[in-house]
């Protein structure tokens, strides 16, 4: 890109920046069975585990573990209750395979019951709102699954607020005696 160059008497002028010299990027020329032979010495075990990834638990605590970093990090306002806001992003994610967190509603009505006070503030909304916009930016599947982590969270914490708190929402969802509960399943 050119640059400016300021004279004191006289006009800027453009001068073009002199182009960086890259380095060759061309390979010697291999058969195909020399370019794939690298991976027969792979072994199922050389894979990783899967174990972790299906493991809820792990899966829960590491989200914790990264939304209260992020949280620290991009919202310092609500640092020092960067630990509560992760703990209810991590409770109220669903379980793998199911649909929705209703099979969660014990955890999530604990949390949400004992620190209303920092979860329902708007600052909280704001700040889950960031990370989950932070996440869809980036390309990553773990960005996506912490961008739906985030925005479950969000509609979670939306939902309590118009059914008038946690356990009043789940009552409505998990055992429905009119339309309006039915539609919120």
């Amino acid at each position: 890109a050119p640059r400016i160059v300021p004279h004191p008497h006289r006009a800027p002028r453009v001068v073009p920046c002199p182009r960086p010299r890259m380095a060759s990027t061309k390979m010697p020329p291999m058969s195909l069975s020399e370019a794939y032979a690298k991976f027969d010495a792979i072994a199922d075990s050389d894979e990783g585990s899967d174990d972790d990834a299906r493991d809820p638990d792990a899966w829960r605590e590491a989200l914790r573990e990264e939304t209260e970093l992020a949280l620290m990090r991009t919202a310092p306002g609500l640092a020092d209750d960067a630990s509560v806001v992760a703990g209810f992003v991590a409770a109220q994610r669903r379980d793998e395979g199911a649909t929705d967190n209703r099979t969660r509603h014990r955890e999530i009505i604990d949390v949400l019951s004992s620190r209303w006070d920092v979860l329902g503030a708007p600052r909280t909304a704001r700040a889950i709102s960031r990370l989950a916009k932070d996440a869809s930016l980036r390309k990553s599947d773990g960005d996506a699954t912490r961008g739906g982590a985030y925005l479950e969270a969000l509609n979670t914490l939306e939902a309590c607020r118009r059914s008038n708190g946690a356990l009043a929402l789940f009552e409505a969802i998990c055992t429905p005696t009119d339309d309006r509960a039915r539609e919120l399943q």
